[in-house]
């Protein structure tokens, strides 16, 4: 049996049984040994039992963004109120 370096621990695997394969690489194998694969799953599994109503992909926004961005949603809202106010002059109707 042979063996490889995984690349991120850089420890000397079983080559065929210790990587998972991968049809995108040249040899049909990962870089990185499946235990080093299990550590980053379960690392990125707790960042998302700790935040569970973060979504995939979504880029998280500071405290000062969530601010402005309720300022901009109250002034929308403000300036939708103040038209409703103003009566609106219709043109004469033709007859």
């Amino acid at each position: 049996m042979s063996t490889r370096i995984c690349g991120r621990c850089l420890n000397e695997r079983a080559y065929p049984d210790d990587f998972y394969r991968s049809s995108r690489m040249p040899d049909g194998r990962m870089a990185i040994c499946k235990e080093c694969e299990k550590t980053r799953v379960r690392a990125v599994h707790r960042v998302y039992q700790q935040k569970p109503r973060r979504k995939r992909g979504a880029v998280e926004r500071t405290e000062e963004q969530i601010i402005r961005d309720e300022e901009k949603r109250v002034a929308a809202a403000n300036e939708r109120a103040f038209k409703k106010l103003i009566p609106i002059e219709w043109p004469a109707r033709k007859t």
